[in-house]
């Protein structure tokens, strides 16, 4: 059974920035993401050798279009 003092749901930036400073304080920080890498938002992908931003810049371009 683990004992931990704080549990993070998130590795986005928040998350991890979170974490770390509670650990940087002596607590005992558990981070769960569901993705297989941390990152949240700052996440991309790949198809057909090019690369592709899915996180907040996919966001706040389709809000810029929108508005243009």
């Amino acid at each position: 059974m683990w004992e931990t003092d704080v549990i993070l749901v998130g590795s986005g930036f928040g998350g991890m920035s979170c974490a770390a400073l509670l650990a940087h304080y002596n607590f005992d920080v558990i981070v769960c993401e569901s993705h297989s890498i941390p990152g949240g938002a700052a996440h991309s992908f790949e198809r057909q050798g090019f690369k592709f931003d899915s996180g907040l810049s996919l966001t706040f371009w389709s809000i810029i279009l929108c508005l243009a």
